[in-house]
């Protein structure tokens, strides 16, 4: 039987976004004269159906608020006029087709999921040109036992800009979610694809002396953008590794963690796994 669900939130940001130029990687290291200080704030009405288990469709309207600040004595300041500066408010539509067929299986630890969101907006409001983008995101955790040792994670991913838009829209990579040795955004184009493997080991189980499963893990990422169908900086690739812990009786894991990439070290500390 088909779950529907009617849902509202909206969400308020203010923190400096990572910017580069769009078509390319600057070859200078990214620190904060990269940054971009951006006030957001978003709403969003959408209805969301399972038609199946382990499948959910969802969609909605979309608006949102972007005010860029000056950012005097940054690398923002220095490109002059650029498209979605100052205030900038968007109204458009959006949709996602999420599927995970054995996410509550009890059979199998093994697990599959593949997502697919699009977005378009019409020139409305502040939007001068119609433009949209299309993401999709497929992972994949292999594991020998419902209990494992050792488990296996993949993620493979990409995005798309179509249209004249705003700088903020562009295809970013970088930061945890993508190349966790770069800094956040530190990438951007009109198209991105990243992929990702990661080694995870339990270490110790919850005992009633230290009532945490304790693990490492170990990874390899790998992405790269597309201006205009070029991409001059080629891939770019980060290494690491780290400690994870779980709480006895709790969902949750917290993962501490170190990035190396050719630019920078970056440590990370993050509830939840990235996939």
């Amino acid at each position: 039987m088909d779950t529907w669900k009617l849902c509202a939130h909206s969400t308020i940001l203010e923190s400096p976004s990572s910017w580069l130029v769009i078509q390319a990687a600057l070859s200078a290291g990214a620190s904060s004269f990269h940054n971009v200080d951006q006030t957001a704030a978003s709403f969003v009405l959408g209805l969301g159906v399972s038609p199946s288990a382990g499948t959910v469709l969802s969609g909605g309207l979309l608006l949102e608020r972007f005010s860029t600040g000056e950012n005097t004595g940054r690398f923002y300041s220095t490109l002059g006029s650029v498209y979605g500066d100052g205030q900038f408010i968007q109204l458009g539509a959006t949709a996602t087709l999420v599927v995970d067929p054995f996410v509550d299986s009890e059979t199998t630890s093994d697990r599959i999921r593949i997502s697919l969101t699009g977005t378009a907006f019409p020139a409305l409001l502040d939007v001068e040109r119609s433009f949209a983008r299309g993401s999709a995101e497929a992972s994949a955790l292999l594991a020998p036992s419902l209990d494992p040792w050792i488990s296996l994670a993949l993620r493979v991913g990409g995005e798309r800009v179509w249209g004249r838009f705003p700088w903020y829209e562009a295809a970013f990579l970088g930061g945890t979610s993508t190349l966790r040795g770069w800094a956040d955004q530190r990438f951007a184009g009109n198209e991105s694809a990243f992929g990702s493997a990661e080694v995870r080991l339990r270490m110790w189980r919850p005992r009633v002396v230290v009532p945490l499963g304790i693990g490492v893990f170990g990874f390899a990422d790998a992405g790269r953008v597309y201006g205009d169908g070029s991409s001059p900086g080629g891939w770019h690739t980060s290494l690491g590794g780290g400690l994870w812990f779980q709480p006895v009786r709790q969902p949750y894991i917290v993962r501490v963690g170190i990035g190396i990439s050719d630019e920078s070290t970056k440590l990370f500390v993050m509830l939840g796994s990235p996939y």
